[in-house]
């Protein structure tokens, strides 16, 4: 190649006045024929070497500091990401799971007995069932609050609740605006009206007669209620309820610990009785009570003792039911999750309601907010005679009762009676010859 330079006249030093182009590849050896440009370079002194020896050092370090605050920067961005992508998926595990023991809930929901005769009946004011004309301040203090019926059959066939003689019967009010709940227990001897046809006899007959509907109609004619829902359980349901929410907690007396049977009807004692009687309806195995006192009972226990009414008749037996149901009621606020989907395998193929899954819904939210506030039995003044051949609880004046039960139930200090109610008072009083004192 040939060379070039600047000046002529200067002595030059061709090593550092001109860079020669030695690099060769392939691709130039087609051009071994071709006169090749001279490439000139720049002039290398000693302080240009040093200057540029400076920069490069110094680029090296900036450029090594930069990456390893870059790296750190990575690192923990990676970190970061990481932390969430774990804190999203357990979040939608979490919800998958929530999704999935709601939908098992919602087909176990499709298991619960419907109304007998129609799936669409409709309770409350302006329903299908029979309620009193009642005056208007009645009507909005009752407005107020969503009442429902509670019916406990007592029956040796588990799977039908379309009749049996409702052993309990628990009336309950519910103020959803304050959470303010209180029950009522109708003994199941109370001398009523039972039908729309005038027939009168002990009110647990009604829903052997009619089902929840008849039995609702009673309650409603004779207590100047209207009553939104009814629930209707067999034994087995209540005692599976008590069992999974880890049994109740109740003083079991003397009196009804040591009851004997007369020996002309196999002797023995009342309660264990009880406790085989109910063991061989329900399926459940025989758990005997071993003795009196303050004690925790299974729901098989449970069941028998709120059964029993040779100790303290009926008003010591609805008594019982309401401190089971107290307790009970507790108890859900804080049931866990495994609880609740064992009590709705067990518990909804044994229950009866009106109720759509939308109203039970509705419920669950405010369910911690509410409390039990009164409690009580009806009739509240009453006295016993005999009816045919029916010993029967007579309200000492249905009226006065049915006052003191609406202030219960809904806080009504100023209740005035329907036309109905004050009827029924004095037909009772004449057909039992029982007045208020």
């Amino acid at each position: 190649m040939s060379k070039k330079y600047v000046n002529e006249e200067d002595e030059y030093n061709w090593d550092d006045e001109y860079q020669w182009d030695d690099s060769y590849s392939e691709f130039d050896d087609r051009f071994d024929d071709v006169e090749e440009e001279e490439v000139p370079r720049k002039k290398s002194t000693k302080a240009s070497k040093e200057t540029a020896a400076s920069k490069s050092s110094a680029g090296k370090k900036s450029s090594t500091s930069s990456k390893g605050k870059s790296g750190k920067k990575m690192s923990a961005k990676k970190k970061k990401r990481r932390r969430m992508m774990i804190a999203v998926t357990i979040i939608e595990v979490l919800l998958l799971a929530i999704v999935c023991v709601g939908l098992f809930i919602v087909s176990q929901f499709n298991k619960i007995q419907p109304p007998s005769g129609s799936n669409n009946i409709q309770f409350g004011a302006g329903g299908d069932v029979v309620v009193n004309d009642l005056p208007k301040g009645t009507i909005e203090k009752i407005e107020g609050y969503t009442t429902f019926a509670v019916f406990g059959i007592d029956k040796r066939n588990m799977a039908n609740l379309d009749d049996g003689l409702s052993d309990v019967i628990l009336l309950v009010s519910v103020n959803k605006d304050n959470g303010e709940i209180n029950m009522v227990s109708v003994y199941r001897d109370t001398y009523l009206q039972i039908s729309k046809n005038g027939e009168f006899g002990k009110i647990n007959s009604a829903y052997n007669k009619g089902g929840a509907v008849q039995a609702i109609e009673a309650l409603n004619t004779n207590l100047d209620l209207r009553i939104d829902h009814y629930v209707t359980v067999n034994w087995y349901a209540v005692a599976k309820a008590i069992d999974e929410m880890g049994g109740v907690d109740i003083e079991v007396s003397e009196e009804i610990f040591y009851a004997r049977i007369p020996d002309e009807k196999g002797g023995g004692y009342w309660l264990n009785s009880y406790i085989e009687t109910t063991a061989a309806a329900t399926g459940l195995p025989v758990t005997y009570i071993e003795g009196p006192g303050f004690q925790t009972l299974n729901g098989l226990q449970a069941v028998a003792l709120c059964r029993i009414r040779q100790v303290g008749m009926d008003y010591g037996r609805a008594d019982t039911q309401r401190q089971v149901v107290a307790q009970l009621f507790e108890k859900a606020k804080k049931t866990n999750l495994a609880s609740l989907i064992a009590i709705s395998q067990n518990v909804f193929p044994n229950v009866q309601t009106d109720m759509s899954l939308k109203d039970i819904g509705e419920l669950i939210p405010d369910l911690t907010k509410y409390y039990l506030d009164q409690s009580s039995g009806f009739p509240a003044e009453r006295g016993g005679a005999m009816i045919g051949t029916q010993d029967c609880i007579i309200a000492k004046d249905l009226l006065t009762n049915v006052t003191e039960l609406h202030r219960i139930l809904y806080d009504n200090e100023e209740y005035v009676a329907s036309d109905q109610v004050i009827a029924l008072s004095e037909q009772i009083a004449r057909t039992s010859n029982i007045y208020a004192d």
